[in-house]
């Protein structure tokens, strides 16, 4: 199987600045560029800092019946999210519940997709950052090293981070 994997940090829709207007024409150049991305029917692509449910929901209905939106089924309240967009005809699906790190607020930033047919996986992660005043370092620390425990699971080399 041949996949083109595009992975892109959106910001909920700001690259383009704040002003009104600005929103609108960042979601449409994104979702040509989306559809311009998924040329092969295995192709995927990975939006970071999708504006919660709502901004899941819209991606749906402009995408419409040739894709599929997969989103993490975690933190219904969550202000971001990480996305999947795959080709309806996808080899590729949801991989299952199993979590790698179950903590508020980054809970509903990576999300693992499994080939149907060959059993790759691939996890995508919007890596949590450190802020200025540390106030997070724990957090960020033990989302590394689960991370990294749950590498370790996949020996027999399916698991692409």
């Amino acid at each position: 199987m041949k996949s083109r994997i595009t992975s892109w940090n959106i910001n909920k829709y700001r690259g383009l600045g704040t002003a009104e207007g600005m929103e609108s024409a960042m979601k449409d150049m994104i979702l040509k560029k989306v559809i311009k991305y998924l040329r092969e029917p295995d192709d995927i692509v990975f939006l970071y800092e999708v504006p919660g449910k709502k901004g899941i929901r819209e991606l749906e209905e402009v995408l419409g019946e040739a894709y599929t939106v997969i989103s993490p089924d975690r933190e219904e309240d969550a202000k971001i999210f990480a996305v999947a967009i795959i080709n309806k005809n996808s080899r590729w699906e949801k991989a299952g519940t199993d979590r790698f790190f179950n903590g508020r607020d980054y809970d509903n930033r990576y999300l693992e997709l499994i080939d149907k047919e060959s059993g790759l996986r691939v996890l995508a992660v919007h890596a949590p950052f450190v802020d200025k005043d540390g106030k997070y370092a724990a957090l960020v620390r033990t989302f590394f090293e689960n991370l990294e425990g749950y590498a370790r699971r996949y020996v027999d080399g399916k698991l692409i981070i």
